[in-house]
Parts: C-alpha cells; structure tokens; sequence
C-alpha cells in the first residue's frame, strides 16, 4: 500500500484513532457550543448535560440503589420478556462435541461451522423483541459454546427488531401495532425504524443538529470538539472527515456518481450508561475509566465487569435488559427509477454541506436508500468488553455469489468497466496527477480521498468488488439468510422491502479471558471469523490482514488468520494455505477484522465512539498502527518502530 504524505497520514492516525473516530468508523462531532467563539469545539465555558426525548422517560430515573425506576416494552411486553432469556429454542441444530476438546483457534469448521440455522425460523413470526443473548438449542451444558449459526440468529433477530417500525409515542421503541416494512404515513417513503429513533454521537454530547432539532439530516463533513479530542492539532486542522468520509479517508462514488453517506446512533442502555449513569458525555472527562486491555472479571456477573459499557442481563437478574447497542448504516442517493424500483429502504434526509455558501448549507431533502449497517452489540453471554458485530448489505451493491447470482446490474460496480488495468498500474494511482477516469475500473480504488476533491458533476464511480464470497466459506454458510429471508417472504410479503438485505456475516469473540466458559485455555483470543468486511464501510480496506489487525491478533500462539475459513494459525505460510475444499481459497477473508482493528485502537472490542486513546504510535506512519496496543511510554520508546505522542494531554 503506497502512503503518499507520511506526515500527514501519520496526524490522521493519531487523530482519527482517538476517541471518536476509530478505525472502521466514520463519524465524527460538530464542535461543541459554549462561550468560546471558535466554532471548532468548546475552549472553555460550560457543557450542559445533554437530553433526549425517550420514550418511557421514568427509565431515566434511579432509585436509591442506582437501579432503574421504570422498564420499557422489552421488559414489559410478554412476547419479549423470553428474549430476555438464555432461552432454549429451536432455530440451531447444535452439532458441536459436547465435551472440552473443541479447540477455537484449530477447528473453527467443527466448532463454528457444526451448527446450522434450521426450518423453525420459518414458522415464527419475525419478533420486534430485541434478544438479550443468543440461541441456545441445548441450554448450556457445560462444554456448549454458541457456533457461528447461533451468531448468526442473533444478528438477525437484531436486525429485525431495530428495523421494525417505531412508535411515534414512545421514541427509541417498536410498534407492536405495525409491520416489518410498513410505508410512513404519507405513503411516500418506508415508515421510521426504532433506530433512527436513536441520538446520534452529536446528541450524545449535547452538539445541536446542525439543521435543527426536527429534520433527519446527514453530514457531508463535520468538526470535532478539540478539547474533547484533547490532541494538538485539533481534527479539523488535519482535514475533512464526517459522514462521507471512511476510516482512512476515501469517499465512496455509486455508479450514478452520487457520494455515499453514513450514520451512526447509540441505543437507551449505552445512554444511560453515558449521559445518565456517568460523566463520558462530558469532553476530556472519564474516558480513562474506559479501561484499556479490558479483561473479563470471572468475579463479577456476566456484563457487569466495571470499565466498559454494559452488557445485556438475562433473567437470573433483576430485571433483565437489552444490552449497549451501536449501529452504523450507509445511505446512497436513490434515483428516480431506483426510488420506483422499491427494493431500497428508504427515508428523506436533509444534507449538510458546511462548505456551501452561506444560508445552503442545509439542502434540500433528498431520497437516500440504505445499502449498508453494522449492528455492534453486547449480549449476556460474551459479557463486557466483547461485542458482537452483524454487518448488512443491500442485494445489489456487489456481485455476490449465492446471494445475487445472474444479476447483471449493480449500485457499486459495472461488471463491463472499461478501461481495464493491471494491478500494479491501480496500485501506482496518484490523485494529484493522474485522469481518475483512466482508473475507473481498479477495484476498491480511492479515486478520492476526501469530499473537496469529488466534483458536483460527473464523479467517477468506485469500482467495488467483494473478496467474501458466503457461498464457499466453511464458517458463513448457517443458512440463517435463506430461513429468514422466507420468513419475511411468509409473514409479511413477498415485497417487503428487508427481503432485500442480506447477513454478510456476524464476527464475535472467543476470548478466554472474557467468555463465561472456563474450558477454553486463557491464552486463546480468536474472533470467529477473523476477517469481515462490509463493502459500504470498508471499501477501501482490502489490504492483506497483518496480525495487529485480523481476529487471531492477541493469541500469542497462533496470530495469523486462515482466510478461508477464518482459523486461527501460528505462521502466515499455514495462513495462505488453502483449505481441503477445492471452493475455497486463502483470499476468501483477505481484509481487516472489525473487532480486531477495533480493539487495536480502542484497547478493547469497543464502540464507534467511545476507546482507550492509543498513545503509541508507528513511527513511519504505516498502516496499520500495531503500536497501539502499547499502553506506556517506556514501551512505547523502546521499540525503534514505535512513538509516544507526547503533546496529547492524555498521554502523560
């Protein structure tokens, strides 16, 4: 990977890795209000609390013992109250040996790929109930561990449930009344899902929106706070980043040449725990009690280790809840025929351009239909710091086998693109000299790097391409996708418009210092698979997965990740080993791993907002910053590779 400016792409790794924006994240602050004139974040002068309208608003009251007053529709509805369970079910056939041998980091086929998702989903009516853990087709005997189906369930009944229609009463909450994609009331757009119910990061630290309170309203690029950042020099210094921008810069362009926007909201348990429970919303405070290399505290009930955000409860405690959720989803600008097409989510947002003349900054309303989300969650059984991620697609982004076979149009990619070039020749692309056009067609290219650089006319596309094919993996195949595809098909319609969707994957953890089954040795860490990449926020990161950066990182003995079916293995020659499957390849998992990029950054598997500022950095500013998970300045200083950012305040 060619780094055009080292100084700078060094800056942003020390900015963009922080605290707001990590890696595989986007969004970042407009800066705070306060007395200070500098519109670029609070330099003094007090922050108010920030609020936000819920539903059941007694759930923000405590009593004496610190516990909720009220509880909401998860914990008072019936339908939902069993999710709030380690229920038994059947939606898993559990093949896993039933003893201590399954070996995480050897057998992710026999443990992971031994289950799969079964018939029964179909008879059951898709639930609104967002589930506190997942499917456990065998009640937990002693050597049960949820395999990749079982995750792959839980993606999505949360995916169901956040996007089922919310109840305009009770803001953040479905509608029991309503149905999986029902049409707004005007009949024009698709009815408001529970999450965009939810406060974006701005809410979160009381930022007002920047088109008023009432319009739904993307960014095109925004500021950040530089006292909550606490860096020198401030974000905004660095260069634009915000809503059209991904991690590690680029700006993906669709195929009508039209930018892609993202999205980001935290649900009411991580609120809580943020505004109402703790001081994090406040700029440069208490983000240390975010504790960096977080390990499970066997000591403590599942989810209650102290220093991360809190994870589900089950029914052995009272009363059980959901636990933090963060949800992030990519928007792209429909046109009139992809509008009447109707397979695209839609919803009207407002865009916020700030460097359109004064009074324009607000645009008009503009059809966006959603192509990409990742759902970050904290069940009961992983506990904290680990969480789960499922990431989603619209079926007709990439060319993908299984899921859009015979397709010959698609939003992110021209199967017939011309003119062709070689590798190399993509891998020498300059922005600064050379016609982008002449380099349409290299795939996951970043023709640009930042929204300056796109035109307002006659963008060139991004020439997308997906290196996961869920057809062939030994990990990804649970068949949960088809079972709940008819599902829909069967309780609510052929049309419906989520039919459209499908699971990339669901990547979660299996830790033994942070799983509640004690059989797994101390020293396994694996993510399963330990490799995802979703194309719509990931575009660019196709790069070859080094250690620091894939699910197999913090095991000491066998760091590399298998690609084709996401094992973890001691050498990077066993990890370009194919499989037994002639199907399958060593390129099937080629990327980085969210969960593993995350807690790189964060110290943690943490969230797209909140992490342990990485105070070591790489030296020659490369990708990616394996320094980070160095928490000291000796440490840091020893190794020749590696640099201490010493102006950072957080870093003393």
């Amino acid at each position: 990977m060619k780094t055009s400016n080292p100084d700078s792409v060094r800056l942003w790794w020390r900015a963009a890795s922080i605290v707001v924006v990590l890696a595989l994240s986007t969004v970042v602050l407009v800066g705070c209000s306060g007395d200070d004139d500098d519109d670029d974040g609070l330099v003094g002068g007090e922050q108010m609390k920030p609020t936000f309208e819920w539903g059941y608003p007694e759930y923000s009251e405590y009593d004496s013992d610190g516990a909720h007053v009220g509880q909401t529709i998860y914990q008072t509805d019936p339908a939902c109250q069993e999710r709030l369970t380690f229920y038994e079910c059947d939606f898993v056939n559990a093949m896993t040996p039933q003893d201590g041998s399954a070996n995480p980091t050897g057998a992710s086929s026999t443990l992971t790929g031994g289950d799969s998702c079964t018939s029964a989903i179909v008879d059951s009516e898709p639930s609104y109930c967002i589930p506190a853990d997942v499917c456990n087709p065998t009640q937990q005997p002693a050597a049960w561990a949820p395999g990749q189906a079982s995750s792959d369930n839980l993606a999505w009944q949360l995916f169901i449930a956040v996007n089922w229609p919310a109840d305009p009463d009770e803001p953040g909450y479905p509608d029991p009344s309503s149905e999986l994609g029902a049409l707004d009331s005007d009949g024009d757009s698709h009815a408001k899902t529970v999450w965009l119910d939810y406060p974006t990061p701005e809410d979160v630290f009381g930022v007002p929106s920047p088109c008023g309170d009432e319009a739904e309203s993307l960014q095109m690029s925004s500021k950040v706070s530089d006292v909550f950042l606490s860096k020198l020099p401030p974000l905004g210094a660095i260069g634009p980043l915000g809503g059209s921008i991904e991690a590690g810069g680029g700006t993906l362009i669709d195929q009508n040449g039209k930018i892609v926007y993202d999205d980001i909201r935290v649900n009411r348990t991580e609120w809580e725990f943020i505004v109402n429970q703790n001081d994090y919303w406040q700029t440069g405070s208490s983000l240390d009690d975010l504790t960096p290399g977080l390990t499970r505290d066997y000591s403590a009930a599942p989810g209650q280790t102290a220093g991360a955000f809190p994870a589900a409860s089950t029914g052995d405690f009272s009363p059980a809840d959901i636990g933090s959720m963060e949800i992030k989803a990519s928007w792209k600008q429909l046109s009139e025929d992809e509008i009447a097409g109707g397979t695209f989510y839609t919803r009207s947002f407002t865009v916020y351009d700030p460097d359109a003349p004064a009074g324009e900054e607000c645009q008009a309303e503009t059809t966006m239909g959603l192509v990409g989300m990742h759902i970050v969650y904290q069940p009961a059984l992983f506990g904290n710091p680990e969480w789960v991620w499922a990431s989603f697609e619209h079926v007709g982004n990439v060319p993908t086998a299984g899921i859009n076979d015979g397709a010959t149009s698609f939003s992110f990619n021209d199967p017939d693109c011309t003119p062709v070039k070689s590798a190399a020749e993509c891998e020498d692309f300059d922005s600064s000299e050379d016609d982008r056009s002449e380099f349409r067609c290299c795939p996951n290219l970043k023709l640009y790097a930042s929204t300056d650089e796109v035109p307002d006319e006659d963008a060139i596309p991004t020439q997308v391409t997906r290196l996961t094919d869920p057809s062939v993996s030994t990990v990804l195949p649970t068949d949960c996708t088809e079972y709940y595809l008819d599902a829909i098909d069967t309780h609510f319609g052929s049309d419906n418009v989520w039919k459209n969707y499908f699971l990339v994957s669901t990547q979660w953890p299996l830790r033994g210092s942070s799983t509640n089954f004690p059989f797994y040795e101390p020293s396994v860490e694996a993510t399963f698979p330990c490799t995802m990449r979703n194309t719509m926020m990931e575009t660019f990161s196709v790069a070859s997965a080094m250690p620091a950066s894939n699910g197999c990182s913090l095991n000491a003995d066998n760091p590399f990740c298998r690609a084709c079916n996401g094992d973890c293995v001691a050498t990077e020659e066993e990890a370009m080993t194919p499989c037994t499957d002639d199907a399958e390849t060593p390129t099937q998992f080629v990327t980085a791993s969210c969960i593993g990029c995350h807690t790189m950054y964060a110290g943690q598997n943490s969230s797209f907002i909140f992490g342990h500022r990485p105070c070591c950095v790489r030296s020659d500013a490369t990708y990616p910053n394996d320094c980070g998970n160095i928490l000291n300045e000796g440490d840091c200083t020893a190794d020749t590779a590696c640099e201490w950012v010493s102006t950072d305040p957080g870093c003393g």
